[in-house]
């Protein structure tokens, strides 16, 4: 402790200050040149590059467009055909079509049914034999048999006739059958066209026609007999029926009486 008592501040003298900067004048000297040729070369490196920049800018040749011709759309057409645009078609107009006259309701003709057939005339066929009318067509009730004793529809009518008198035609046709029936006796069938047939039973012979023959109204084809066994109980007489279109019918609808 008495060492560190004993000991004084050091003062620095003004020429000791003076002293060390003369002894450091070679190193501020050199200091300051180097800042000098620091500052120097940063100014001329600035104004080169400066200069550079200008003269490669002025050294760069403006740009002009290019102006090309373009071809003509014909010339590209032929050379190119993929890319020929195609030509559209001009349409062409349709010819104006004139409406029909409408037809007023009074000009209209009303359609005609083709599925009537037209009606078949009435009272047409003559009597087959002279006489008077026996016994009606009841096909819708029962009438009284006197040879059976019983009753039972009649598919006919019984013309009262003498033995032996002559049977006619009833009208235009051709003999379609000619045959002999149990109950029935000697028949004889005329189909008269058109679905109508006429049927002449209880007859005397069937020679005088045969099957295929044409006859004309009024024509002789047999005489009243006296074969049909049903009806051998009545007086002489000619059994008579009508067929129209398959169906028995009441033969005083064709009959002139």
């Amino acid at each position: 402790m008495k060492g560190l008592k004993n000991m004084k501040p050091v003062k620095h003298s003004e020429k000791g200050i003076s002293s060390w900067l003369m002894g450091k004048k070679f190193y501020i000297v050199l200091l300051c040149c180097i800042m000098l040729v620091s500052v120097t070369y940063l100014a001329l490196w600035t104004t080169s590059g400066t200069k550079m920049a200008s003269v490669q800018v002025a050294a760069i040749p403006s740009i002009k467009p290019i102006s090309t011709v373009m071809p003509k759309l014909e010339e590209v057409v032929a050379v190119n055909p993929i890319t020929q645009p195609k030509i559209a078609e001009t349409p062409q107009k349709k010819p104006a079509v004139t409406a029909a006259p409408k037809l007023a309701e009074a000009d209209i003709p009303a359609p005609t049914p083709e599925s009537e057939p037209a009606p078949k005339p009435k009272n047409k066929l003559e009597l087959p034999v002279s006489g008077t009318v026996l016994n009606d067509y009841t096909a819708d009730a029962l009438t009284y048999s006197k040879t059976l004793g019983d009753w039972r529809v009649h598919s006919g009518i019984d013309i009262k006739a003498e033995i032996g008198s002559s049977v006619k035609a009833g009208d235009d046709g051709i003999i379609e059958d000619v045959l002999v029936d149990d109950q029935m006796g000697i028949i004889i069938i005329i189909d008269h066209q058109n679905g109508l047939k006429s049927v002449y039973s209880n007859l005397s012979t069937g020679d005088l026609v045969k099957v295929g023959d044409s006859v004309s109204k009024g024509d002789i084809i047999s005489g009243v007999g006296d074969t049909a066994l049903l009806e051998t109980g009545e007086v002489g007489h000619l059994h008579f029926e009508m067929i129209e279109d398959g169906k028995d019918v009441d033969p005083k609808i064709w009959l002139i009486i």
